[in-house]
Order: C-alpha cells, then structure tokens, then sequence
C-alpha cells in the first residue's frame, strides 16, 4: 500500500484513479477538479454539489464563481454551502465583492466586521447587497408568482473572516522560518501576503524611488542616437479580464555605448496613436 492509500485508508475512505476522489464507507465523496478555462465550468451542468471549495478563489473568474453556485444544492439532508480561500488581490473581482468588509484608505479588513453576515442578490447581473434578508425580499418573486406549496427563495448570506499567519500557530511551530519567507517577499507582495492588504497597487515608489534617478531639463549633447520601441498591448479588455496597457521606452547611447535615458518624456505633439481594425493600438514617434 503507498503512502496515498494509506491516508485514505487512515480516513476510512477509498481512493480512486489519479487520487482525484475518495468515497466514504457512507456513501459520501470529495472530489478535486480544476477550472482550466471560464468554459469549464459547464462541464457541471446539472450537478448537485452539498459543499463547493475553492482554494484561491482571486484566481477564478467572476463567471466560473456564479455559475458554480447555481450547482450547490443537495436533498441529502444536509444544507449546501461554499467555503473559499484567497490571499488579497486588488485588481481581482474579489476585492469588489468584499467591500464591505475593507478600510478603503488602509485597504486592511475592518476588524468589527469580520465574519458579520450579508446578504445579496444579483439582478440584471448587478449585486445588490443588504444587511438583512427582509431589505431584498422586494427583488424576489412574490408568492403568488410561484407554483402553490413553494417557499419563498431566500437571499444568499455571505461573511468574510480575515486572518494572517499569525492566526496558524501550528504552521509556525512546525515551520518557524515561513515568517521571514514572507518578510522576504517584495514589498507589494508582502502588504498582501503578510499584511492582508487588499487595496494596494503597483505603484510609483513601490519599486523605483524618484532620489534613485537623476532629472535633466535637456538631452545631454554626448547622447548621439535616442531609439524609442513600444510593446503593443493587443488584447482587448472585457468583463472578465485586465490587460496590460501599451508602452513606450526611450533608450540612448553615448558615443558608441548605451545609457539609460535622462532626457525628459516626448511632447504630447511628438506621439500619435492610432486603432487599426485588427484590434492593434499602434503607436510611434512623429520626429
């Protein structure tokens, strides 16, 4: 017997195939699939799901998330419910849907709101939120439009509950040097990672101090040759999404050797940008 089907063993369940499933001796099962694409997730269709988990819920888009809820029902007798994990993300839909529960100026999460109950409804594909089920009742079908013997469907209740590595003792004691990996971390990743900071962004002075660079009002006269490139960004942005944006460079070389450029960013009258049908921005110097 390997060491997986020891464990399993151990939990009294059976493993099967690619240790993807296990089944208890009840008739219970957990099972461990991925969502590669936003299209995978119609490989559930149809299915009835007691307990949705997603680890890292900020790498799932919005879409896979909906349509994954749609599948969390049962009538085994125990009632469906979702439990996911994420570390912040600023940029993800995530942070969005947990407002709420965040500073905005500090983007740290509000500590008398931790695990407080909300609850929503999404109408026209918009999120509408409230702190109790009665305040959303007027979203919901009234109860002469539902079949007779029909309970009125209730709003969905959501909580959020912070917590750090500090919150993992056991982590810690087994693995006391996990603190300065994270401590070790860039300073945006460890705002986020560490501090559970869901409100900060890439930003000017994050990575590159001004003191570090020096600042001329003119292109040094030993500069012969100035070349300007560009990285064109070619996706489009949608709904699901966040591409990156298109940008230039400057890059000069003095008297043969290359240097890093010194000289002032280009007139707004010395660039132009221009949509091509292909979905392309094209963008170039006008010297």
């Amino acid at each position: 017997m390997d060491e997986s089907q020891n464990f399993y063993s151990r939990l009294g369940g059976t493993p099967h195939p690619g240790v993807r499933e296990w089944r208890w001796r009840r008739g219970g099962k957990i099972k461990f699939a991925h969502l590669q694409f936003d299209t995978t997730v119609y490989d559930w269709r149809g299915a009835q799901i007691t307990l949705i988990g997603f680890d890292e819920l900020t790498h799932f888009t919005a879409h896979q998330f909906f349509y994954m809820v749609s599948g969390n029902r049962s009538t085994c007798g125990v009632r469906p419910y979702i439990r996911a994990t994420c570390n912040p993300d600023a940029d993800s839909w995530v942070a969005d849907f947990l407002a709420w529960w965040i500073d905005p100026e500090t983007g740290l999460p509000i500590a008398e709101r931790a695990g407080v109950l909300r609850y929503y409804i999404r109408v026209a594909g918009n999120i509408v939120w409230a702190d109790r089920p009665e305040e959303l009742m007027q979203h919901l079908p009234r109860p002469q439009e539902l079949p007779p013997g029909f309970e009125l469907p209730r709003p969905i209740s959501v909580t959020f509950i912070p917590a750090k590595v500090f919150d993992n003792p056991a982590l810690l004691r087994v693995n006391p040097d996990y603190l300065a990996w994270l401590l070790a971390l860039p300073l945006l990743e460890c705002e986020r990672l560490l501090g559970g900071n869901w409100k900060i962004w890439p930003a000017a002075g994050l990575y590159f101090k001004r003191e570090w660079c020096a600042v001329v009002d003119e292109v040094p006269a030993e500069f012969d040759h100035i070349v300007r490139y560009w990285d064109l960004a070619a996706t489009e942005k949608t709904e699901f999404n966040d591409p990156d944006s298109t940008v230039g460079r400057h890059d000069c070389r003095s008297r043969g050797r290359p240097r890093p450029d010194l000289s002032p960013s280009p007139r707004p009258e010395c660039r132009r940008s221009a949509r091509l049908g292909n979905g392309h921005t094209s963008a170039e110097s006008g010297d």
